[in-house]
């Protein structure tokens, strides 16, 4: 068995972590996304409401209705926080999945090399050994003739 065969189990090995980490980052980038969307519903809905609070309250409010107002943009507010908060988490693990996937990319290129490295090398070995071979098949010829 050639050296390039022996390192092809290893190549599917680390071409199966490769293509899981991608996987993973691809998962985290998802997650990424939808914490922004809510983050962008979450301030689109404070300024609809915010912008309702501030008619009614040029049109004349009652202090329940204006408390009712404040209070529910205060949770938004805590929301929005939130939010923020898991999107920062959220970046934090994409940036390490796509450390690691950027980690198991390299091996698997590292390992290819090796591989092409390899396989270029026996084709050498292997056209020198016929090379060696014909040219000894042809001086036994040539001392055949010569007898």
């Amino acid at each position: 068995m050639t050296r390039s065969d022996r390192l092809k189990p290893i190549v599917k090995i680390a071409e199966s972590h490769e293509k899981e980490a991608a996987r993973m980052l691809g998962l985290q980038q998802r997650l990424l996304d939808q914490y922004e969307t809510k983050l962008g519903e979450l301030l689109s809905w404070r300024k609809e409401y915010r912008e309702q609070f501030q008619q009614a309250g040029k049109q004349g409010i009652q202090a329940s209705k204006m408390h009712d107002y404040q209070a529910f943009l205060q949770r938004l507010d805590l929301a929005i926080s939130q939010q923020r908060q898991m999107i920062e988490q959220a970046i934090y693990h994409y940036e390490q999945h796509k450390k690691n996937w950027q980690s198991k990319r390299s091996r698997t290129q590292a390992l290819d090399k090796t591989v092409d490295r390899f396989k270029k090398q026996e084709q050498r070995e292997e056209t020198r050994k016929e090379q060696k071979e014909l040219d000894e098949h042809a001086q036994r010829r040539f001392q055949t003739h010569e007898e």
